[in-house]
């Protein structure tokens, strides 16, 4: 039994994990498209920030070890 329990938690985990990464991927590339048009300094830094979340949501695991 604990162990369909430890499956079923890290299935949930990686599945949330995997919809937060669309979400910011959805979410950043509309505002680049937003953003990209745009110059200047505030523009650079929105558009330097958004890559930033993608590099990171392209990299984000939830570390379960422990928990399972």
């Amino acid at each position: 039994m604990q162990a369909r329990w430890d499956e079923w938690t890290r299935d949930l985990l990686d599945n949330n994990t995997e919809r937060v990464r669309t979400f910011i991927n959805y979410w950043t590339e509309k505002m680049r498209n937003f953003w990209g048009v745009r110059t200047g300094v505030e523009a650079n830094q929105v558009i330097e920030i958004l890559e930033t979340f993608k590099r990171q949501a392209h990299s984000a695991r939830i570390n379960y070890h422990g928990l399972v």
